[in-house]
């Protein structure tokens, strides 16, 4: 009898464990989203048409972020029931090292992609030229949209250019779309 008491009491206090940590990350989860929408709604109003490519840029950060709370959460609840977490958090670490390999080049494209938007040496209706560092063209045209992985062109014949975002950021941007201020003393 009181051994059926023990394992009764037991369970409700890992059942209540269980409840609290859920409750926990849904709750840390919903401050996240506050944020976040706070943020986008900050940066729309200063932002002018780009703003649709900075919102799938954030997005796939939002999803990373949601995937974190969760595993935090479910990571923390096994050790609740008492459940050494150690050997699944280091075959998760090979598992990533070997998944950050390849998907290198995924990454290196949207990192570029924030850099790009960030810079703002372009932005989606801008006639541009894109030269080498030697001062070479590579390309000449008009930009149609600013994507996480890739930038589209438009170039004088009316083609669609499609460049990776690591390229484009790798490349000098001259903008013939703005014109540059004269400073007081120049003009």
């Amino acid at each position: 009898m009181v051994d059926a008491l023990c394992r009764i009491t037991q369970i409700l206090q890992d059942t209540t464990e269980l409840v609290l940590i859920v409750g926990g990350a849904w709750a840390i989860k919903r401050l996240k989203d506050r944020a976040i929408k706070a943020l986008q709604l900050q940066i729309m109003s200063k932002a002018e048409g780009e703003t649709s490519s900075l919102a799938r840029l954030m997005e796939g950060g939002i999803a990373v972020l949601n995937w974190v709370i969760w595993a935090i959460a479910a990571l923390t609840a096994l050790s609740a029931y008492g459940i050494d977490p150690s050997p699944l958090l280091a075959s998760l670490g090979a598992s990533s090292l070997v998944i950050g390999l390849a998907a290198q080049s995924v990454l290196s494209n949207t990192i570029s992609g924030i850099a790009l938007y960030a810079s703002s040496s372009f932005k989606v209706g801008d006639h541009i030229e894109l030269l080498t560092t030697s001062g070479s063209k590579v390309l000449h045209g008009t930009v149609q949209a600013i994507g996480p992985a890739q930038v589209v062109f438009r170039d004088e014949d009316g083609a669609l250019i499609y460049i990776n975002n690591s390229e484009a950021a790798k490349l000098i941007v001259r903008n013939l779309s703005q014109s540059v201020a004269l400073l007081p003393n120049q003009g």
